[in-house]
């Protein structure tokens, strides 16, 4: 499964895996940035679910 995880600002981190991507809507109530860290735990985390569907 084709997993990239990118910088989409200065510190704050997103994920496509596959043709699923991370919804990134900063301007949203509740939206919380994720670091490079988090971002690739949740990739690894989808990539493992779309896997076993």
């Amino acid at each position: 499964m084709d997993i990239e995880v990118f910088e989409v600002e200065r510190g704050q981190w997103a994920y496509r895996v596959g043709g699923v991507y991370q919804e990134w809507h900063p301007d949203r109530a509740g939206f919380v940035p994720m670091s490079q860290a988090e971002a690739t735990a949740c990739a690894a985390v989808v990539a493992a679910r779309l896997a076993e569907a």
